[in-house]
C-alpha cells in the first residue's frame, strides 16, 4: 500500500490553518469529504492532516494531508502515469475551493509505488 503526501495547503476560511484540536478535526474531515468527492477513482483508508512550520519562517503554519493505504483507478500500487494523473486531479479538486489559495508539492511514499 502507498502513502500520499499533499505539502503545504493555504487557505482561509473553513481551509485556514487549524490553531487547536476541534478546528483541526474539522478541517480533515473537510479535506477528506472534499478529495473523495473531487477524485472519484481514489480510494483510501485513512486521511490526517497536521500543521507545519518552518525554521525559515516559524510564524508562517502550512496545513499538510497525508492519505495512506489507497487504491487509484483499481491499482493497489499504480504506476507512474496513473500517480500523475491522481496527483493532478487532487491539485485541480483543491485548487477548485475558493478558500484553497495554494497546494505545495504532492508526493507519493516512493518506497511502495
Amino acid at each position: 500500500m502507498s502513502t500520499l503526501f499533499i505539502n503545504d495547503i493555504v487557505g482561509t476560511g473553513s481551509y485556514a490553518v487549524p490553531t487547536n484540536d476541534s478546528e483541526m478535526a474539522a478541517v480533515e474531515a473537510s479535506l477528506t469529504s472534499l478529495i473523495s468527492i473531487g477524485v472519484p477513482l481514489l480510494l483510501y483508508t485513512r486521511c490526517v492532516a497536521w500543521v507545519r512550520s518552518y525554521s525559515t519562517d516559524p510564524a508562517t503554519r502550512h496545513l499538510c494531508l497525508m492519505i495512506q493505504e489507497f487504491i487509484y483507478d483499481a491499482e493497489q500500487n499504480p504506476d507512474a502515469t496513473a500517480v500523475d494523473a491522481m496527483c493532478t486531479s487532487i491539485r485541480s479538486t483543491l485548487l477548485a475551493v475558493t478558500a484553497i489559495d495554494s497546494v505545495g508539492t504532492i508526493q507519493v511514499d516512493e518506497h511502495l509505488v
